[in-house]
């Protein structure tokens, strides 16, 4: 009976281990990347970055009134002269339209990852600071694993970059992952050790114990 009790318990432990490894090495890899992964949104000084995204919109005939369409700044003044009538203010009542369809344009929003013609993902919310100026978070991976999100204040045809952020996602998810496998792996083999150590100890005393019996 203790035999089948050690082995239950020493097969819970092994499950136990084998679980507690891959949550063990993502709270590790995010404890590292909070605390000492590089600050990537940063304030926008001087020169806005090229890749700075931009929601714009134009006039249009459909039941909405506006086309949208997501600028970068390196492109933004051929945009302007091709499309003189553009705008950065979202209209009243049309947020969170845009905020859903802006997301829904995206293969992750379709689920549609082959096709190419779409950005893979893209997020966007809007917060009304005045009658005639919104404050605009916008985030848009084009393709790729490049990451760019914007934090700007917008007016009819002007607009003020506040915050930038440009990241590899899943590049800086596995670098910080991979501090977590290395601790883990560091722990479990400090714990292999430890218990090693403890049962040899274990069974020399229990050694010297019975040799001192028959003394």
């Amino acid at each position: 009976m203790n035999a089948l009790l050690r082995f239950l318990i020493r097969l819970a432990t092994l499950a136990a281990l084998i679980v507690m490894f891959p949550v063990g090495c993502l709270f590790i890899g995010i404890s590292y990347e909070n605390v000492f992964g590089p600050e990537t949104k940063l304030p926008v000084e001087g020169e806005v970055p090229q890749f700075f995204p931009l929601l714009v919109l134009t006039p249009s005939n459909d039941e909405v009134g506006y086309d949208w369409e997501v600028v970068y700044f390196r492109d933004l003044e051929d945009y302007r002269t091709e499309h003189p009538d553009y705008q950065f203010l979202i209209p009243d009542g049309l947020s969170e339209h845009f905020e859903d369809e802006l997301g829904e344009n995206t293969r992750a929003g379709t689920g549609n990852y082959d096709d190419s013609s779409l950005p893979f993902s893209a997020g966007l919310k809007v917060t009304q600071l005045a009658e005639r100026r919104q404050s605009i978070e916008l985030r848009h991976r084009e393709s790729g694993d490049t990451v760019n999100t914007a934090w700007y204040e917008a007016g009819e045809k002007d607009f003020k970059a506040l915050y930038y952020e440009n990241y590899f996602g899943p590049g800086a998810a596995m670098g910080s992952f991979t501090v977590g496998v290395v601790a883990m792996l560091a722990l479990y083999l400090g714990l292999g050790a430890g218990q090693f150590v403890a049962t040899r100890r274990r069974r020399r005393a229990a050694t010297e114990q019975i040799n001192g019996g028959m003394e």
